[in-house]
């Protein structure tokens, strides 16, 4: 049996009922009518809301212990260059907290027992690495030879030399069972690189 539309006022065979209002309505296009906005748009409203608590939730169970796969898209390459210099502000490189960094990667969706230098793309490890060499620039000590110490090498880094003896720490990457920014003793130098300030040492194994 045909019923009138409360929108349209047309008789339809079928026809629904708004659960706010209890008028008839026989399509999509007459619930949304300037007639009945004043229930389709506390509706969509409310769907739109619920949506987004629902997508919030997930987002928070899932960046609890892993990065989120979405995090490029969520962020542009600027904001993430952004964060990396909030982080590792170039004016005090000295001063990182490690537990303000371990709460700013937290907050970023990254476990801080993973291997974060791993999480990051070609350009954050670019980044990372050039912030990284001023840091060692910085704070790359030379050391004077004595008596009691051995001179292996003068290092060029950049337009400055310094002077490694057998005493120095130095920070090295390699095949070594050592994660990125270990501190380790070098027993020998093999040999010494000038442009990017590499080193190719024996280490002493912990």
């Amino acid at each position: 049996m045909a019923e009138r539309c409360g929108i349209c006022d047309q008789l339809k065979e079928n026809v629904y009922e708004c659960p706010k209002c209890s008028i008839h309505f026989c399509s999509v296009c007459c619930y949304r009518s300037e007639k009945h906005v004043q229930c389709s748009e506390k509706f969509y409203q409310g769907c739109v809301e619920e949506e987004l608590k629902a997508q919030k939730f997930e987002s928070s169970i899932k960046n609890r212990n892993t990065i989120p796969a979405s995090l490029n898209e969520e962020i542009s390459r600027q904001s993430a260059r952004e964060s990396l210099f909030r982080i590792f502000p170039d004016a005090d490189l000295d001063a990182v907290d490690e537990s303000e960094l371990d709460r700013e990667l937290f907050q970023m969706g990254v476990n801080v027992n993973d291997d974060i230098f791993e999480l990051l793309d070609d350009e954050q490890k670019e980044e990372f690495q050039k912030i990284w060499r001023k840091y060692l620039k910085k704070n790359f000590a030379s050391s004077v030879a004595t008596e009691s110490t051995k001179l292996f090498a003068i290092v060029k880094f950049g337009d400055e030399q310094f002077k490694v003896t057998e005493e120095d720490i130095i920070i090295v990457q390699g095949s070594y069972p050592f994660k990125v920014g270990d501190k380790i003793r070098l027993e020998k130098i093999l040999c010494v690189g000038s442009s990017d300030f590499t080193l190719f040492g024996t280490p002493v194994l912990p």
